[in-house]
């Protein structure tokens, strides 16, 4: 493969995607978990390296108006599409720079948050320390480092894949045919492969699945050019200790809590006698993961390895848990089924679990404060004739549905609603997005959904044509009876109905706005 290759940053735009694990209420709230305190998210410095087009940072900047963002990559063509998208939104709290990582200057200043979500893994170990060094120079005292990077031994499956598709595509320059030739072949190799053959052929048959589900950026960049820079946990570990970083969790934090373990491990796991590091080693080797979402901060900091749940009462929860039965008892000690957001189901007995759950999920996507959820249960419970509870008790409950990733905490309330005001405004950013789906080429069409679009909790949300022609209309500017008006055309156009009134066009109107506040695209 020939190495001009490597240089088609600005041919094959690499396109960033929102994470909600960046977000900064959300690392904030971590970081309480071990009682660090970080600067508060509203008035606070963040960096991103490795930006892309920005659009992960763009997500986080319309939700922390008052704070300063900064962007750096080595593309200039997604550095100037960036620039395009934050001009016509008229973002003025955030700035996109064309550099190399490892040319940002000394005097760059300090952030409280640094994220690199992208580069890591897909750089040489030389640059790693590199980044490393800089991300320690430029981090606030009591600021946070997000690193997303791939780990093994699972990452020898993306390293398999990755030599699999450039070995077909060995003797090809062109970048857009170098992923047309690979798409083709995926296809042919998904279409031909046994149903049921080894343990290998069978994962590696799910993974290249997956690539072949990539944007044309993520297929050329991470998997036809690059060579990945995997290394195992512990490895980033001494890694970053030798430049005064130290681990503080994952930041998906949930996927390494001892309840991941299966039922027979957590004995045998306390036997060994071994550290939180190399437990968090062990769950790599159980569980196979891929990639990992490390946080860091300042070796000098202190951590609270053994945290108490009542760090919950300063912050903010939300939950989108709701209970399998209709008629699911509230207050009593019989068990619950609940399902939540991602299909898994759980079972809950205590009641006062039970109905901190039932709150959240009606107030979802908003999360609310500890202290208004405590006396929403309060209320709940005196109205019914039941004891009162104390609040260790909720935080207890709230404490075990986080680090299960049932609950979100958040370190202050989101800038979006889940009611429908008569003059709706939608995400400005997901309205941009949904207008210039050409240009972003987000994603490959999935089961008739034609958009995707970035959410107020920075999450990638699939969209149908007509929900994202009616997104662009949620400015603010127009009433319920207007959408109903537009909503009545579109639905014309698109054919969507054989017959169309504005009775059926309210009602579908109202069925959107109602799906599009749940889905947090709506601002407060």
């Amino acid at each position: 493969m020939s190495d001009t290759k490597l240089y088609g940053y600005d041919e094959i735009p690499y396109f960033s995607n929102p994470s909600y694990l960046t977000q900064p209420g959300h690392l904030a709230a971590l970081a309480a978990y071990f009682d660090l305190q970080t600067p508060p998210v509203d008035d606070c410095r963040i960096l991103e390296l490795a930006c892309g087009n920005g659009i992960n940072l763009i997500s986080i900047a319309q939700m922390v108006p008052n704070s300063s963002l900064t962007g750096i990559d080595m593309s200039e063509a997604s550095i100037e599409e960036g620039q395009q998208i934050i001009n016509a939104l008229g973002m003025k709290n955030i700035v996109l720079h064309h550099m190399n990582i490892v040319d940002i200057p000394e005097n760059l200043g300090q952030f409280d948050y640094i994220i690199i979500s992208g580069a890591y893994s897909w750089v040489s170990k030389e640059v790693q320390h590199k980044i490393l060094e800089i991300s320690r120079r430029h981090l606030a005292e009591n600021g946070l480092l997000y690193v997303h990077y791939l780990v093994y031994p699972a990452a020898y499956l993306e390293r398999m894949s990755c030599d699999i598709l450039r070995y077909h595509i060995r003797n090809i320059v062109d970048p857009h045919e170098c992923i047309s030739k690979a798409r083709s072949y995926l296809g042919k190799f998904l279409e031909i492969a046994p149903e049921k053959n080894t343990l290998m052929s069978d994962v590696l048959k799910e993974y290249l699945t997956e690539k072949n589900d990539d944007n044309d950026g993520d297929l050329f960049h991470q998997h036809l050019v690059a060579q990945s820079t995997p290394l195992y946990f512990s490895e980033f570990i001494d890694q970053a200790g030798q430049h005064g970083l130290q681990y503080v969790a994952d930041a998906d934090l949930f996927k390494l809590q001892p309840g991941i373990f299966p039922s027979t491990a957590p004995r045998q796991y306390q036997s060994l006698d071994i550290d939180y590091i190399e437990m968090e080693q062990l769950a790599d080797l159980l569980h196979m993961n891929i990639k990992r979402d490390g946080i860091l901060c300042h070796e000098h900091v202190t951590l609270n390895r053994s945290p108490c749940s009542k760090f919950i009462h300063q912050l903010y929860v939300a939950s989108l848990v709701k209970p399998v039965s209709p008629n699911a008892d509230f207050y009593n000690s019989l068990a619950v089924t609940f399902k939540t957001v991602v299909g898994k189901q759980i079972t809950i007995s205590n009641p006062v679990h039970k109905l901190a759950l039932m709150i959240l999920s009606n107030h979802w996507p908003q999360a609310i404060s500890f202290d208004v959820l405590l006396a929403d249960i309060r209320d709940t419970l005196q109205r019914n004739n039941k004891n009162i509870i104390e609040s260790l008790e909720l935080s207890d409950c709230l404490m075990y549905s986080y680090i299960r990733g049932d609950a979100y905490l958040h370190q202050r309330a989101l800038l979006l609603t889940n009611n429908v005001s008569d003059r709706p405004i939608a995400s400005p950013l997901a309205r941009y997005i949904a207008a210039h789906q050409n240009q972003f080429k987000r994603m490959r069409e999935y089961e008739g959904a034609t958009a995707s679009v970035s959410n107020l909790q920075c999450y990638s949300i699939r969209m149908e044509k007509l929900s994202a022609l009616l997104l662009g209309y949620l400015d603010g500017n127009h009433d319920h009876a207007a959408l109903t008006d537009i909503m009545e055309k579109l639905l014309i156009q698109e054919n969507s109905l054989e017959l169309v009134n504005s009775e059926i066009a309210y009602q579908k109107l109202m069925h959107l706005l109602k799906v599009f506040a749940k889905q947090a695209l709506l601002i407060a």
